[in-house]
């Protein structure tokens, strides 16, 4: 299972629709949305997406047990 930094564990609960396919969904959308300012956030959006796309939907439910948030 990839590797999730706290910030990126954190982008995860804020857009959690329940499901990984859904997750990265969101992810995705948001990504047009976002201002020329927010470069480091697109980028998290981006590296999430892809870690998310790398796991199973048993390691994303096990990923998502263990969260917790850290702001």
């Amino acid at each position: 299972m990839p590797e999730f930094a706290p910030d990126e564990r954190n982008l995860i609960l804020l857009y959690n629709t329940g499901s990984r396919e859904e997750l990265v969904k969101e992810l995705n959308e948001m990504l047009p949305h976002m201002e020329q300012d927010q470069d480091a956030l697109c980028g998290m959006a981006v590296s999430v997406a892809e870690k998310l796309g790398r796991m199973t939907d048993a390691e994303y439910d096990a990923l998502c047990a263990e969260l917790e948030p850290t702001f």
